[in-house]
């Protein structure tokens, strides 16, 4: 966990708040429904336009064209993956919330 932090400290602050703020909506929408993360992406924008700049890509190195704020929803997801709070099914392409 402490290089993921050391990481965030490289993104501006609202780059690192979309990944705060996609774990809680995410956490919120998997109690209603399974969904896919294209859902998750289009939630977040609905929910907070300001927060998805197009402009600012992705700086891994692996995908420069995807915008930075689709991949900190993509880490939220690895996040709560791996913290075993949600679960991916390939068969439905979907995320669900990990039973207790």
């Amino acid at each position: 966990m402490y290089s993921q932090t050391k990481n965030m400290a490289k993104y501006p602050d609202e780059v690192r708040k979309v990944r705060k703020i996609s774990k809680e909506m995410i956490l919120k929408i998997l109690k209603k429904k399974k969904c896919s993360v294209s859902y998750f992406y289009e939630e977040f924008q609905k929910q907070n336009p300001v927060l998805c700049n197009d402009e600012i890509k992705c700086g891994c190195g692996k995908n420069t064209k995807r915008p930075e704020w689709k991949h900190q929803i993509q880490w939220a997801v690895a996040d709560l993956r791996y913290h075993k709070k949600i679960t991916y099914s390939k068969e439905t392409d979907s995320y669900s919330l990990m039973k207790n």
